[in-house]
């Protein structure tokens, strides 16, 4: 299970390094960080019940997109984000 997550923290985060890297670097925010997104994903997380092992990463990746879009730094957040995402969605 640990190995599997691992591959598919690996894909996410190397997907929005990919995507960010296409980005034009005159964009304000890369697609997918902050504004609704960040609420969406937040939302669905915190409904995730306490015992889903991956929760607490989730909440993790979050926090860290958090500071990271309050740093000024959209393309750590929206890694993190991607990662929050994905990490709820593994079982």
């Amino acid at each position: 299970m640990i190995k599997n997550l691992n591959k598919n923290l690996l894909g996410a985060a190397l997907l929005a390094t990919v995507a960010l890297s296409a980005a034009p670097a005159s964009a304000a925010k890369p697609i997918g960080c902050g504004g609704d997104h960040m609420m969406k994903v937040n939302d669905w997380v915190s409904g995730l019940p306490d015992a889903e092992p991956n929760k607490w990463v989730a909440v993790k990746e979050l926090a860290l997109a958090n500071t990271a879009l309050s740093e000024s730094k959209p393309g750590e957040c929206a890694a993190h984000l991607n990662r929050a995402e994905h990490a709820g969605m593994a079982h």
